[in-house]
């Protein structure tokens, strides 16, 4: 990857919304309900948050995870790192799931929060299925 796109990924990577950070301040469109929501539940795990749509993919990246498992397991690779491949999920917490993309890639995974309806059009645009 190269560093203007590992910059642009890192400027879509953010963290949860403070408690007192106002929605509507200046350059900031006010969240829909389901990114608060996912906004909530990578804050409640201490995962960070990405949103999917500021996202430049990477089809050597995209493809380390294979159509089938994709589809049945509604996750998305992002972004690979050292030995780390990072993966948009929308439920941090699915130790199975994590633990299969371990077994099925080699590569240690960490988890990104990310809208669900996010993650099953970035399938479908990279994929060419729909789930």
């Amino acid at each position: 990857m190269n560093r203007e796109s590992d910059d642009h990924l890192q400027a879509s990577v953010v963290s949860a919304v403070q408690p007192n950070e106002e929605p509507s301040s200046p350059g900031r469109t006010a969240p829909l309900a389901d990114e608060i929501v996912a906004e909530s539940l990578a804050k409640e795990y201490g995962a960070d948050f990405i949103r999917l749509s500021e996202v430049t993919f990477s089809p050597h990246i995209v493809r380390l995870l294979p159509q089938w498992f994709v589809s049945q397991h509604n996750v998305i690779a992002v972004k690979f790192e050292g030995d780390t491949l990072y993966v948009a999920v929308a439920n941090p917490v699915d130790l199975p799931t994590l633990d299969e993309i371990n077994l099925v890639t080699g590569f240690k995974v960490k988890p990104l929060v990310a809208v669900e309806k996010d993650i099953v059009q970035a399938i479908s645009e990279h994929y060419g299925v729909d789930i």
